[in-house]
């Protein structure tokens, strides 16, 4: 009797097992991508103004999920990003209080984008909230990065990036950049020794609010100098395009120093600007593609 019981359990749990497959195979199988897609492209495109999405498909993955392949990113029509995928899934409590957030986590440039974006308040004033952790992104192979053709930038950058915090404005980014390098086409002042920098670590604050990126703080340390840098960039398209507007202090490697040979237009520079801390002011001006170093003090 026990083992017709048993019997008749594993008959049901296998009529339960195939029913759930099958069920599974026409929701993929019937699944409007095209209609989805659309959906969420034209979304993007009315809640971020300047901001456009393309994929390639869109399909359902386990846990409730959306899966987005080949996502890229637009800004006014200028690629910024590309990614493998983004993943796409409506925060629980938004099934049963109001408001709403949907969760997202994307594979990228070798490292990961995840975060939420939250919606509240009536249809006529809602508000957006938005907070994003990136770990591990290849600086090297960020499109609008690699588009920059004066300049070769590498790193791993970490950050945290929010926007629509009580009584803020625009968008903070808190970043770490580690590993970074950065090659010069045309070397600082025209002076070679200074056409190729290396970072161990490089952190900053900044508030983008519009097409202003304001710093609150940053510091850097590699060689062959160290130092920190505030003020502001005008973001243009294309990005070589933005206004600098850059305060900055470094202080010269000493390493870097002794290499130096006494007659050198790099050493009479320093020699004629160093504080007695040992720093140097600078201001930036022009553009990524035409800095201006006329402004010396």
């Amino acid at each position: 009797m026990q083992q017709v019981l048993n019997d008749k359990k594993v008959k049901w749990l296998l009529y339960a097992v195939y029913f759930i497959a099958i069920t599974l195979i026409f929701l993929y199988a019937l699944f409007p991508s095209n209609t989805v897609k659309g959906y969420l492209e034209y979304h993007v495109n009315n809640l971020f103004p300047g901001i456009s999405i393309t994929s390639a498909d869109v399909g359902p993955a386990l846990l409730f999920k959306l899966k987005v392949d080949k996502v890229n990113i637009y800004y006014n029509d200028t690629l910024l990003i590309k990614t493998e995928y983004v993943k796409l899934t409506q925060g629980f409590f938004s099934l049963i209080l109001p408001g709403q957030v949907y969760k997202f986590k994307a594979k990228t440039c070798d490292g990961m984008i995840k975060g939420k974006v939250s919606f509240s308040g009536k249809k006529e004033d809602k508000k957006t909230g938005l907070k994003i952790f990136v770990k591990g992104l290849k600086l090297d192979k960020v499109q609008v990065i690699k588009d920059l053709e004066e300049y070769l930038i590498s790193g791993a950058l970490d950050a945290v990036i929010t926007s629509g915090a009580k009584g803020k404005t625009g968008v903070n980014i808190k970043a770490d950049i580690s590993d970074c390098e950065l090659q010069l086409e045309n070397p600082v002042m025209g002076m070679q020794e200074l056409d190729y920098f290396v970072f161990s670590s490089l952190s900053a604050e900044a508030d983008i609010i519009k097409s202003e990126v304001v710093f609150q703080n940053c510091h850097f340390k590699g060689e062959p100098v160290n130092g920190s840098l505030s003020g502001l960039i005008k973001l243009k398209i294309p990005l070589d395009e933005s206004m600098l507007n850059l305060d900055s202090s470094i202080q010269p490697d000493p390493g870097f120093l002794k290499e130096l040979s006494e007659d050198s237009p790099m050493a009479f520079f320093i020699k004629n600007k160093q504080g007695k801390d040992g720093s140097i002011p600078l201001k930036i001006g022009g553009t990524f593609n035409n800095l201006n170093w006329d402004n010396l003090f």
